[in-house]
C-alpha cells in the first residue's frame, strides 16, 4: 500500500501536466504508457519487499501504535503550518513566489501565458502546485487552492516520515521519536563552520549567526536543514525525498531508475542532477564489484528505462528548455568555483561541518554501499560549482544527497553494533546533530513569534505577469529570467507540444 501511495504522489502532478500542457493526441498515450510502466515497476517494488515469505513493509507498519501514529502525524502537520504551509503564521520570502505560481495556475487556462509586454510561457518546477490549483479551479477559489498547498504538501511530509519509518524498521516509539527529531532538525553543523572560517578570514567572512549560509569573500554556499528546505522551497524538496527513499531500497531495480527519477524534474532539475549523478555512481560500482556486466547492462537499457526517457523525457526537455536557451546575464549561468589556494580551507571547512563529519562516522557502516558513496561524493563536487543569484545549485542539487546522509545517520544512531568506537561515534554525531538543528530551531522560534493574523505573502506578487519584461530594468534578474519562456515562436515546446497556444 506504501508504494502505491508514493508512486501515486510522484506520478499524479505529472499526469495533470500532461493532460492540461500537452496535446491531447500525444499526452493521452503517454499517460497510458506510464501508468502500464508504473503498475510493472509496482509489482516489482512490491515483490523485492518480501523477505522470508513475509512483506517487510506489513511486518513494521504493524508495529507503530495508534496512538503514536495520530500524534506523529499531527505533530507533523502541525509543524508545517508553523513553517507557513497554510498562512496561519508567517510565510518566508520565497512563498510570494509559491502563492503567485498557484494563483496564475488556478486562475489562468492552462499552458500559462503572460502577454502584458511580450508573449511569454510560464516554464517553472510547477509539479507540486498542479494538483492544488487544480482543486482551486473547480471551487474557483484561491483559498481553497491554499487548503490544498498545504494539506498536499503536508500528505508528502507524512508519507515521507512514515517510509522512512518502515524503511529504517523503527518499531519503537523511541526509535519513532529518534527518527523524528532527526527528520526535521538535520543539518550540517553550520555554526562551527561560520566560526572556522571567521579565525581563518577575520576580514573576509560573512557574520556568524547567518542561518542559512557560509558566506566567504564571494563564496556563498549552503547545504540546507530539512525545516529550512520545508520552510522556504518545500515544492523542490518533498517529492525528492520520497524518490530517494525509493532509490535507496530499490537500487538494485535499474530497470526502473529513469521511470522512478524522472518525475523529479517537474518538481526541481537540479535535485534531477543530483540524482542522475547519484544513479551513475551507483550503477558503475554494481558493474565494477558485482561483475554481472550483461545483466547489468540489460536493465539500463531496458524498455522500462528508454520508453519513459524518450516519451516523458522528451516532454519534459523541450518544456524546460523553452526557460534553458534563453539568453541571459552571463552572472546568472552555470559557472566553475575557483577556491584556489588561498581559499581552499573554505571548500575544506565547507564539506568538513556541513556533512563530512557525518559521513565518517558512518562511513564503517556503509562504505560498501553504492547509494552512500554516491552520496558523499556528489556532496563533495557540488560546491566547486555555482549558478544562480543565490547560488541555488548548490542548495538544490544538494538536497537528495544530504537526506540520504540523513537515513544513513538515523540508522546508524538506532543499532547497536560490537564496534568498541560506536559510543564515541554516536556521541559526535549526537552533538554535531544538535548544533546543526539550533539554527533550524531559531528560526522556527522567530517564525511563531511573527505570527500575525491572515496571510502574509499571499498578495505579495499576487501574479508573476508583472515580471515577465525583459526589457525593465526595474525587475531583478532572477525574477524575470527564472519563470519564462521567451520567444515562444522559437521554442518546440509552443510550437508543437503545447495544448493551447496564444490566440490574441
Amino acid at each position: 500500500m506504501m508504494t502505491i501511495l508514493l508512486l501515486g504522489y510522484l506520478y499524479l502532478p505529472v499526469m495533470i501536466f500532461l493532460a492540461g500542457w500537452v496535446k491531447t493526441w500525444i499526452a493521452v498515450p503517454i499517460i497510458l504508457i506510464l501508468l502500464c510502466l508504473l503498475f510493472k515497476m509496482y509489482r516489482a517494488y512490491a515483490s523485492e519487499n518480501i523477505a522470508g515469505g513475509e512483506k517487510k513493509s506489513e511486518t513494521y507498519a504493524g508495529k507503530v501504535s495508534v496512538p503514536a501514529f495520530i500524534l506523529i502525524s499531527l505533530f507533523l502537520a502541525g509543524f508545517c503550518i508553523i513553517l507557513g504551509f497554510d498562512g496561519t503564521f508567517l510565510q518566508a520570502g520565497d512563498w510570494y513566489k509559491h502563492n503567485a505560481v498557484l494563483r496564475d495556475l488556478m486562475t489562468k487556462e492552462w499552458p500559462v501565458y503572460y502577454t502584458q509586454k511580450e508573449h511569454t510561457m510560464l516554464v517553472y518546477y510547477i509539479g507540486q502546485y498542479l494538483f492544488p490549483a487544480l482543486i482551486g479551479k473547480i471551487a474557483g477559489s484561491f483559498r481553497i487552492a491554499q487548503i490544498a498547498m498545504a494539506l498536499w504538501g503536508i500528505i508528502g511530509v507524512l508519507l515521507t516520515y512514515w517510509n522512512l519509518i518502515r524503511i529504517l524498521h523503527a518499531d519503537t516509539l523511541k526509535k519513532q521519536v529518534k527518527t523524528l527529531l532527526v527528520f526535521l532538525f538535520f543539518c550540517g553543523a553550520l555554526p562551527l563552520a561560520q566560526i572556522a572560517v571567521s579565525k581563518i578570514y577575520p576580514s573576509e567572512a560573512g557574520e556568524i549567526g547567518n542561518y542559512h549560509w557560509l558566506l566567504v569573500s564571494g563564496f556563498m554556499m549552503q547545504y540546507r536543514s530539512s525545516t529550512v528546505l520545508l520552510r522556504w522551497v518545500f515544492p523542490q524538496c518533498i517529492v525528492p525525498w520520497i524518490c530517494a527513499e525509493l532509490f535507496l531500497e530499490h537500487k538494485e531495480k535499474m530497470e526502473y531508475y529513469v521511470l522512478l527519477l524522472l518525475p523529479t524534474l517537474l518538481f526541481g532539475s537540479f535535485s534531477f542532477i543530483g540524482f542522475v549523478f547519484m544513479a551513475i555512481i551507483t550503477l558503475g560500482y554494481q558493474l565494477i564489484r558485482k561483475k554481472r556486466v550483461k545483466r547489468i547492462v540489460r536493465q539500463c537499457f531496458s524498455l522500462t528505462n528508454i520508453i519513459p526517457l524518450i516519451t516523458l523525457g522528451s516532454v519534459f526537455f523541450f518544456y524546460f528548455w523553452g526557460n534553458i536557451s534563453t539568453q541571459k546575464p552571463e552572472y546568472l549561468g552555470f559557472q566553475m568555483q575557483h577556491f584556489g589556494m588561498k581559499y581552499l580551507s573554505v571548500y575544506l571547512i565547507f564539506c568538513f561541518f556541513m556533512f563530512g563529519i557525518y559521513a565518517l562516522c558512518v562511513w564503517k557502516e556503509n562504505r560498501k554501499n553504492p547509494v552512500f558513496l554516491s552520496a558523499v561524493l556528489l556532496l563533495a563536487l557540488i560546491p566547486f560549482f555555482k549558478m544562480g543569484l543565490y547560488n541555488d545549485f548548490v542548495m538544490c542539487v544538494s538536497i537528495p544527497a544530504l537526506f540520504l546522509l540523513e537515513i544513513f545517520v538515523t540508522d546508524f544512531l538506532m543499532k547497536h553494533t560490537k564496534d568498541g568506537n560506536e559510543g564515541i561515534r554516536k556521541g559526535i554525531l549526537i552533538l554535531c546533530l544538535c548544533i546543526g538543528a539550533w539554527y533550524p530551531l531559531c528560526e522556527t522560534a522567530e517564525n511563531i513569534s511573527a505570527k500575525q493574523p491572515g496571510n502574509m505573502s499571499a498578495d505579495g506578487y499576487s501574479t508573476l505577469t508583472y515580471f515577465a519584461d525583459r526589457d525593465n530594468p526595474d525587475i531583478s534578474d532572477d525574477l524575470k529570467y527564472n519563470y519564462y519562456a521567451y520567444d515562444l515562436d522559437q521554442k518546440f515546446f509552443y510550437r508543437n507540444l503545447a495544448r493551447k497556444k496564444i490566440t490574441e
